[in-house]
């Protein structure tokens, strides 16, 4: 509910969501990432590092494979983070855009077209749709960050 308020808090004209600034989206990303690592951690105590390399694997392949799996598995609290920002910041400019251009269409004394009533039904429907992207993104990032913390449960079960 905390990121869906501030992502419904970008729609308000002249205000930026906090969620459009790189702080808050990779602070509770990390949050839930640090959470699912102890949780692993917690379970598995000292045979965590081995869990990063399935069994039977060979000595030659080993070292590269285990590098790559570290780097991914701390690499979700950047593309969680990304997938965040970009989606808010990217539907709240191009909104911002459009509500801008059917201002200046209203205010410039251009008479009620059909360019000025296409730029005013399109408007309408990017702020429905913006209000539809910060549902679904506030709902991404929690069922990210959950499934995250119930797969170190699940994965690291050797």
């Amino acid at each position: 509910m905390f990121i869906f308020y501030n992502n419904i808090e970008g729609m308000i004209p002249e205000v930026t969501t906090a969620t459009a600034y790189l702080q808050l989206p990779i602070f509770l990303t990390f949050l839930g990432v640090a959470l699912s690592f102890f949780v692993a951690f917690e379970q598995c105590k000292f045979k965590m590092p081995k869990s990063f390399l399935p069994s039977g694997l060979s000595v030659i392949v080993g070292p590269f494979l285990y590098i790559i799996e570290v780097i991914f598995y701390f690499m979700r609290l950047f593309s969680v983070t990304i997938r965040l920002l970009i989606n808010i910041l990217a539907g709240h400019l191009l909104l911002k855009i459009f509500s801008i251009a059917m201002v200046e269409i209203l205010i410039g004394g251009v008479i009620f077209t059909e360019m000025s009533f296409f730029l005013m039904v399109l408007t309408f429907i990017f702020v429905f749709l913006e209000y539809l992207v910060c549902f679904l993104q506030a709902a991404v990032l929690s069922s990210l960050v959950a499934i995250y913390v119930a797969q170190s449960s699940d994965f690291y079960q050797h």
